[in-house]
């Protein structure tokens, strides 16, 4: 609605005058203006956009003007996405969606009071909305009310219990709550109704590897990169894991993966050679660090790992040297490195 060029705390003043109405009679002109402002939409940096075809008149255009409704909000004009709302609600008072649209927009003008109103609205047009739940649920969390947040979402996933948003917010919720089973039986359900989608195994991988449960950790992990090991981020997670449960082959494998992928990864060089120290391969495992150090001559870490190596030659002056090394570049506490259980010689 506004120039882009204008900033943003201007243009969020302007707003408010436009929704709230001003002492120089905006909200006499409001109606005046709709028209020709939800013909343009918007401005941009270039100028005005070219109008948009002409949608259906009547409860036929409403699915139409609810995507651009949708579409403004997500782009935070928020302006423009009330005024469509206001024309769906005229036509259609019970359109559920367009008073949630209307209120995320007064959420994101910091408006929370007309924000809930318009949940209100929505839930009195139709109390089993689950959307509505779930979107009350993010009003409540907005305002560190986890009880009545967690009640919200339980209540969207009565309404519809297919309804995979509200489980991972219950999830989420529940875990920041405190609430580990309930947030891990969320997880666990919207892997159940959505098993396909990789990115539920690395939400719920993610909460396990949080809870220190490594294992079920690992295993989500690994059932994603059975179906992507280019997956790097993802296979860095379980390395680190196996790393941590003193599952050092499997971890050096992993390890040897993300390097085969990136020569350049210094993290993966590093704990690469603490595993090669695990395993008893000392020599190897300095060229690995000693790698990582060509790459990054100021890693702590690194020199950390390789006075390790050394320690575990019995070379103390070298191994104490590069300790007091780590230590002057930051890297002065006791790692896992530190920890390493030396695999028995067969």
């Amino acid at each position: 609605m506004w120039p882009a060029s204008l900033p943003n705390q201007q243009r969020e003043i302007n707003e408010r005058a436009v929704l709230r109405g001003s002492p120089f009679g905006v909200q006499h002109l409001l109606p005046l203006l709709r028209p020709a402002l939800i013909a343009v939409l918007a401005f941009t940096g270039s100028g005005l956009r070219a109008p948009a075809a002409a949608a259906p008149s009547g409860k036929a255009g409403i699915p139409q003007q609810l995507f651009a409704a949708d579409r403004e909000q997500r782009k935070h004009n928020n302006s423009v996405a009330i005024m469509f709302c206001d024309q769906i609600i005229k036509v259609s008072p019970d359109a559920v969606q367009a008073y949630l649209i209307k209120s995320r927009c007064y959420s994101d003008l910091k408006m929370r009071p007309k924000a809930q109103a318009m949940i209100v609205e929505a839930l009195k047009v139709q109390p089993k909305s689950a959307a509505a739940h779930l979107e009350y649920g993010r009003w409540y969390r907005a305002q560190n009310d986890n009880r009545k947040a967690l009640a919200e979402f339980e209540e969207a996933i009565k309404c519809d219990p297919t309804d995979r948003l509200a489980y991972q917010a219950l999830a989420s919720m529940a875990e920041q709550d405190g609430q580990v089973e309930k947030a891990r039986a969320a997880y666990s359900a919207v892997i159940k109704l959505d098993p396909r989608t990789s990115e539920n195994y690395i939400r719920r991988g993610d909460f396990l590897r949080r809870q220190g449960r490594d294992r079920e950790a690992i295993a989500d992990y690994s059932t994603v990169l059975s179906r992507d090991m280019k997956n790097l981020d993802v296979l860095s997670k379980r390395a680190g894991l196996y790393y941590r449960q003193k599952l050092y082959p499997q971890a050096f494998s992993d390890y040897s993966t993300i390097m085969a992928a990136n020569q350049y990864d210094a993290e993966a060089l590093i704990f690469r050679a603490a595993c090669r120290l695990g395993m008893h391969q000392t020599k190897q495992g300095f060229d690995d660090v000693n790698r990582a150090i060509d790459l990054d001559g100021n890693d702590g870490h690194a020199y950390f790992v390789r006075g390790k190596l050394y320690l575990a030659q019995g070379d103390k002056a070298r191994g104490e040297a590069d300790l007091k090394k780590a230590a002057s570049l930051g890297y002065n506490r006791e790692g896992d490195e530190a920890k390493v259980t030396i695999i028995p010689k067969p």
